[in-house]
């Protein structure tokens, strides 16, 4: 019984080194400038795997899109599909920036005047 007690502890404790720094990483907080404003994004996890939420705003724009989110090494993607369409964001990681981004189908999101595109962010946490 003792060494089955020891193996399970020493199996859950591998299992733990090895999963929590994946996700011990979230939420991850990106600002700085994106086209038409200031862009605020999070990326937390949830039961589901990630969720992505990116804010934007500034003088005559305001957007705001919330979806599950992929991230990579070098990308983010969040996506979104409801009633008013479908709606891609792609960010472009370099270290602990976001050097570009693009949309595709977004335009619900954020209206005529500013866009989820030209990201210029930094990583704040």
């Amino acid at each position: 019984m003792r060494n089955k007690l020891s193996a399970y502890l020493i199996f859950g404790a591998t299992v733990f080194t090895v999963i929590s720094p994946a996700w011990a990483k979230y939420p991850e907080h990106w600002t700085g400038k994106i086209e038409g404003g200031d862009g605020d994004l999070t990326i937390q996890s949830n039961n589901n795997g990630l969720e992505g939420d990116m804010d934007i705003g500034g003088p005559g724009c305001g957007g705001e899109l919330s979806g599950p989110a992929l991230e990579t090494n070098t990308d983010i993607l969040i996506l979104k599909s409801d009633d008013t369409g479908s709606c891609v964001i792609h960010l472009k990681k370099a270290g602990s920036k976001i050097v570009s981004s693009s949309e595709d189908g977004c335009y619900p999101f954020h209206g005529v005047s500013c866009a989820f595109s030209g990201a210029n962010m930094t990583k704040a946490n």
